[in-house]
């Protein structure tokens, strides 16, 4: 629980949930129940009863931005997403990030962050601001979130995971999966960890973005979908209202057994050896960001365990064509299944 006394901290009172992220409790505590929602509603698979004092600390707040102190080193400056312009600086091994309307202050160290927003902009405690601090949350947990989705083989326990840029066809390709006996775990979200049995994963919740052309693909998603679609001809469906004609996973970490890279093309679905280079080059690409100040410690972790993952895992190009019910049989023969 907060206190008062505590610098940027919620005043006694507070809207609190906690969550497990892989093991480790994540505390949101806010100073009303509007700036609490929008990342609750991200993270709400994960909200868990609190049993114990929490590993880190998010703290969702209105007031002033935090001020850029004398020794904070500046990573970047222009415009985010389509966010407006913000700032970025280097606090010790943490991140001051000053945007229009949006905040974020982390200090892994201190294991805590504040978010503040502007009165009427709650919602952004779950745009990038909120992102960005739960990838460090993540990081300092000794975890990675991805680009990625997420799929667990049909005879066992394990991952396959799907990489390709936005736009790329991950979506469908994943969902193309989910209709022929896979498990989904998660269609664009994964969190990645390293043990003594290797690499694992497990799905970070979202809803899934269904295209118009995706539905029209795979018509045993029709249940699932309203009759309103968005500017860009998508839906955002919750996993569950997926749940009646694919198994949907837990988030219990798995071992990967499998990387595809998910390319377009226009003949038939193949599958090939990739490169081991060229998969971490397109996963750095997607994943890993530097600023004029050079690469960040968590982003540096993130980089070192992507290649973890890229050197112990079979690695295919997954070359998509139209007909999109052969992706599952294409998986299946490069897997020997």
């Amino acid at each position: 629980m907060s206190t008062a006394s505590e610098p940027g901290a919620p005043a006694l009172g507070a809207f609190l949930a906690q969550y497990d992220i892989g093991g480790h409790l994540l505390a949101l505590e806010a100073q009303t129940a509007a700036l609490l929602q929008p990342l609750d509603l991200f993270l709400a698979p994960l909200r868990v009863e609190p049993d114990r004092t929490p590993d880190f600390r998010l703290l969702l707040r209105h007031g002033p931005h935090p001020a850029v102190q004398a020794g904070d080193v500046p990573l970047f400056a222009g415009p985010l997403l389509t966010e407006g312009e913000f700032e970025g600086f280097r606090r010790s091994e943490g991140l001051l990030l000053r945007g229009p309307d949006v905040s974020a202050l982390i200090e892994p160290a201190r294991r805590r962050a504040v978010i503040v927003t502007a009165p009427g902009a709650e919602f952004r405690t779950a745009s990038s601001a909120g992102l960005i601090a739960l990838e460090m949350v993540v990081d300092a947990f000794g975890q990675a979130l991805v680009h990625a989705a997420g799929l667990t083989l049909p005879d066992r326990d394990a991952l396959v995971l799907l990489h390709a840029p936005s736009g790329t066809g991950k979506t469908t390709t994943a969902l193309a999966l989910a209709g022929a006996g896979f498990g989904l775990c998660a269609d664009d979200a994964i969190v990645l960890r390293d043990g003594e049995a290797g690499i694992s994963a497990w799905g970070l919740p979202r809803f899934v973005k269904i295209h118009r052309r995706t539905a029209a693909l795979l018509p045993w998603l029709a249940p699932a979908l309203g009759p309103v679609w968005d500017a860009g001809g998508e839906q955002a469906v919750p996993l569950a209202a997926l749940s009646r004609h694919a198994r949907i996973e837990d988030r219990r970490p798995r071992a990967v057994a499998a990387l595809f890279m998910v390319t377009r093309g226009e003949g038939p679905t193949q599958v090939h050896a990739q490169p081991r280079v060229d998969a971490l080059a397109a996963l750095a690409a997607d994943n890993v960001r530097g600023g004029i100040a050079g690469l960040e410690a968590h982003q540096a972790r993130r980089w070192a365990l992507l290649a973890r993952l890229v050197s112990a895992t079979p690695v295919f190009e997954l070359r998509v064509g139209p007909d999109v019910g052969e992706i599952a049989a294409r998986v299946r023969e490069a897997l020997a299944l």
